[in-house]
């Protein structure tokens, strides 16, 4: 919502600042209650709770990049959104498409590369947006989709392992 303000209404960014700035902030609060360093060990879950941890920061810093000149706010919103956004959308997609398959919600050395890239492109977009090509940022991006294409693809076009219906 608040990236929807900033585009069709320009006049009110520093208002959208402030909902990103309290939006980022509770995001975070309710991250660390997830108690994110337990999870370490489990891929499709510390995927999902690095790209939260994006998506919040790149709401914070946001707001601090309109009132500080030397940041870009709509380099920002490619963190909330490639870093983000994407992030989400790369876990979730694995995991559901594993549960709903039948299989054990374990990935491969793969998978893992693919939750790293997005959070790479995420980074190398904010850190190196006017000293490096997008091409570096979309190949990291675009790897990470065609890693979960080519490895959950077949899984979900044949039928369940466990026969059950769904």
């Amino acid at each position: 919502m608040v990236l929807g303000v900033l585009i069709w209404f320009p006049n009110l960014m520093r208002a959208s600042g402030v909902i990103a700035l309290i939006g980022g902030c509770a995001n975070i609060f309710s991250l660390l209650r997830w108690k994110p360093m337990t999870t370490l060990s489990v891929a499709l879950l510390w995927s999902l709770h690095l790209s939260y941890l994006l998506l919040s920061f790149g709401l914070i810093v946001y707001e601090i990049a309109l009132f500080v000149p030397v940041f870009n706010a709509i380099t920002m919103i490619n963190l909330t959104a490639i870093g983000g956004i994407s992030g989400v959308i790369l876990a979730m997609i694995s995991r559901v498409s594993l549960g709903h398959t039948g299989r054990r919600l374990t990935t491969s050395k793969w998978m893992i590369l693919a939750f790293v890239t997005l959070p790479c492109a995420a980074v190398v977009r904010v850190l190196f947006a006017t000293l490096m090509p997008h091409l570096l940022l979309m190949t990291y991006w675009i790897t990470g989709f065609i890693l979960f294409i080519l490895f959950y693809a077949k899984m979900l076009v044949t039928p369940r392992i466990d026969k059950k219906t769904g």
